[in-house]
C-alpha cells in the first residue's frame, strides 16, 4: 500500500521572488524521493508526493505544512479527503 499526498500552493504569484518556496519544497520532495519517479511539480504550483509507507504520510503532511508557513503569505491547502481516499484505494 502506498500514499498519495497532493497539494496546492495557494497565492504563490503574489510573491516577487518564486524561488523562495519553490527551492525549499524541491528540497524537502527530492529529500524523500525522485522526480518524476516519486513526486512531481505541475502546473507551477501544484504537487504531489508518492509515500511508499502509508504510516508516515501525517507526519510528511504535516512536515510540508510547516515548510510552507514559513514563507508568507504562501499557503497550502491540503486535500485530505483526497488523500485519504487515495491512501486507501492505492
Amino acid at each position: 500500500m502506498i500514499a498519495i499526498i497532493k497539494g496546492d500552493i495557494i497565492a504563490s504569484r503574489k510573491l516577487p521572488d518564486q524561488e523562495k518556496w519553490l527551492l525549499p519544497l524541491k528540497n524537502l520532495l527530492a529529500s524523500w524521493g525522485d522526480t518524476p519517479k516519486d513526486w512531481e511539480l505541475v502546473w507551477g504550483d501544484f504537487f504531489q508526493i508518492e509515500i511508499p509507507a502509508p504510516e508516515n504520510v501525517l507526519k510528511k503532511a504535516f512536515e510540508i505544512k510547516a515548510l510552507v508557513k514559513k514563507i508568507e503569505p504562501v499557503d497550502e491547502r491540503k486535500k485530505l479527503v483526497q488523500l485519504m481516499l487515495e491512501w486507501l484505494l492505492v
